[in-house]
């Protein structure tokens, strides 16, 4: 791409990206729109898995002779990123998943950048008090729930802001409005898979910190072991928060290429390092209350939902909806310690004794299930003598016998 000057690629694309801009403004629904967005998704997923190819050749030591320089791929980033952000609240919904998608390419490859342009949008669109925008909520709630794991590993960046997105989004899990609630699940189910939840016993003391970054998500109680990036971002994918074929491409061997150029994640926490993994590991022990939010969020969303549709369009909606409850039910009781799983079960037993018999009864089964699955022992131990009690009681109904 030949540098940055006047004649170079990079300023033909620059150029390019003025010319278009038009066509991807919020307000344009013209035929053109979604052509240019397929073009710019396509060409930045090339450019991240160009940057991942050559991070991984430097790695094993090859030249880097023909390798895109530092400037070059910044002044990539700083040319598509406002196309990206205005196609992100477009009136067509193709422009908006072609954009979340690139900017999930390339928060793989320049997270902060992303971070920084992406997490002021998300406070203002998440806000209450954003009641003439309402178009963008769903747009970014969408977007977060493929940014959480390129955004807090290598380096948790969105760590510091994530407790306030959090609570912003809650209001998102909505009993009449199916795909906000869908949507809603997505991003806290890609929260669940990479921070856990404990009862406020993280330390405040920055010395209690590992020295260097453990490589999968496990920051928060400093285990797992240390490795470089490429380890990191093989664990981090498995895990099943990663973004995408061509940000996976550039996250496998390129995830920390903006911000270290061959460093990798092998050396020591500097002092800023040290500071934002101190607050991610400080998140990590606030996300209690919210946890405990959600769950009071998902309990009504069971008391509100019907007997699953028979046929149609409905049926999908209704089956989609039960597994992503089901997989965040799962998680949120997985990531819980011991005294916030006990804090659930007894929340999850007094809302029984309340609501019995309703029509989601397998909704209400997965629930169980997973906290059983949480924590076998003490879940049995709760919930078979009171179900065994009313089975026994003479007063009990054949309804509440057969749910």
């Amino acid at each position: 791409m030949g540098g940055t000057g006047e004649g170079s690629t990079v300023a033909h694309l620059q150029r390019f990206c003025n010319a278009v801009s038009t066509y991807l403004h919020p307000s344009n629904a013209g035929r053109w729109g979604p052509l240019v967005g397929q073009f710019l998704g396509n060409l930045t997923r090339a450019f991240c898995v160009r940057v991942g190819r050559e991070r991984g050749r430097a790695n094993a030591g090859k030249s880097r002779a023909q390798h895109l320089t530092l400037p070059v791929r910044r002044a990539f980033v700083d040319a598509v990123l406002p196309l990206l952000k205005s196609a992100l609240y477009s009136r067509q919904s193709s422009l908006r998943r072609l954009s979340s998608a690139a900017l999930k390419h390339l928060a793989a490859v320049d997270p902060a950048t992303v971070s920084s342009m992406v997490v002021p949008m998300a406070l203002q669109a998440l806000d209450a008090n954003t009641l003439n925008e309402t178009h963008q909520a769903p747009a970014m709630m969408s977007l977060l729930g493929g940014l959480v794991r390129p955004l807090l590993w290598p380096r948790p960046l969105l760590a510091p802001h994530l407790p306030q997105l959090l609570m912003l989004a809650l209001p998102g899990i909505d009993p009449n409005d199916a795909v906000k609630t869908s949507s809603t699940l997505a991003f806290f189910n890609a929260v669940l898979l990479a921070v856990p939840l404990v009862d406020a016993t993280a330390s405040e003391d920055a010395a209690a910190l590992p020295a260097c970054p453990a490589p999968a998500f496990s920051l928060a109680d400093g285990t797992g072991p240390e490795g470089g990036a490429a380890d990191g971002a093989g664990a981090g994918a498995g895990a099943g928060a990663g973004a995408g074929a061509g940000a996976g491409a550039g996250a496998g061997a390129g995830a920390d290429a903006f911000v270290s150029e061959g460093k990798g994640t092998e050396g020591c926490l500097t002092e800023e390092d040290r500071e934002l993994y101190g607050e991610a590991w400080r998140t990590t022990a606030v996300l209690g209350d919210w946890a405990a939010l959600l769950l009071d969020r998902l309990l009504l969303v069971l008391e509100a939902r019907g007997k699953p549709a028979a046929r149609g369009y409905a049926r999908h909606v209704d089956a989609s909806q039960s597994e992503a409850l089901k997989a965040v039910f799962t998680l949120l009781f997985q990531q819980m310690d011991a005294p916030l799983q006990a804090r659930a079960r007894r929340r999850v037993m007094n809302w029984l004794e309340e609501n019995a018999c309703l029509d989601c009864d397998k909704d209400v089964a997965a629930m169980l299930a997973a906290l059983a699955a949480a924590a076998p022992a003490p879940t049995l131990k709760l919930f078979v003598p009171y179900f065994s009690e009313k089975v026994k009681e003479a007063s009990s109904a054949h309804k509440f016998l057969a749910w």
